[in-house]
């Protein structure tokens, strides 16, 4: 008996050094992978960024989505945090267009006035449908629920991995901006 439990141990072992040399070639193998699909159009470069291999020397310190690292692409914009006033300036500016990262049903139920739904977690499906009319150059400002929801951070960083050049999150989000008793809608249109 004690042969077989040392024989299904020297298996488990060889078994687990088998998985492990696989997981770290996949891993190693996906970035390129992954951007190269992205060139031909088969996914975004956000798509792309979010799904690329985990790096195995990790600086724990830097954002948790790490930049993508295209040699020939041009360089990539940083996010840049607002606060609620500094959201309602630009607001009131003019010339923001206002994301709202949350899901349909959510953005149904009340948005900020104006903006336009791009739920964060179907990006490829908004970045075909907005494609023509959010460029690059235009200034976005992203936000969700509160404080507390990321989603607006996976949207901003998602854009930022397609180039776009001015990205804001407003980071309170739509809770202090309703706090605040600035305009808000309710339905499915900005």
């Amino acid at each position: 008996m004690e042969n077989s439990l040392k024989s299904d141990l020297q298996k488990a072992i060889i078994l687990l050094v088998i998985i492990i040399i696989a997981a770290l070639i996949i891993n190693w193998l996906r970035t390129p992978v992954l951007f190269a699909m992205a060139e031909r159009g088969i996914i975004s470069r956000a798509k792309a960024g979010l799904l690329q291999g985990v790096p195995l020397i990790y600086n724990w310190e830097a954002e948790r989505f790490p930049v993508p690292t295209e040699p020939d692409g041009p360089e990539l914009a940083e996010i840049i945090r607002i606060d609620v006033d500094t959201a309602k300036q630009y607001y009131d500016e003019g010339g923001y267009l206002f994301l709202d990262a949350r899901n349909p049903e959510r953005y149904a139920y009340g948005h900020i006035q104006g903006a336009v739904n791009w739920h964060y977690d179907e990006f490829d499906l908004y970045f075909e449908q907005y494609r023509d009319q959010i460029t690059p150059d235009t200034p976005v400002v992203c936000y969700c629920k509160s404080e507390t929801c990321d989603e607006s951070y996976i949207l901003a960083q998602s854009l930022i991995y397609e180039y776009y050049q001015e990205v804001y999150i407003f980071s309170e989000g739509l809770d202090e901006w309703e706090f605040r008793g600035y305009p808000v809608s309710v339905g499915v249109d900005p």
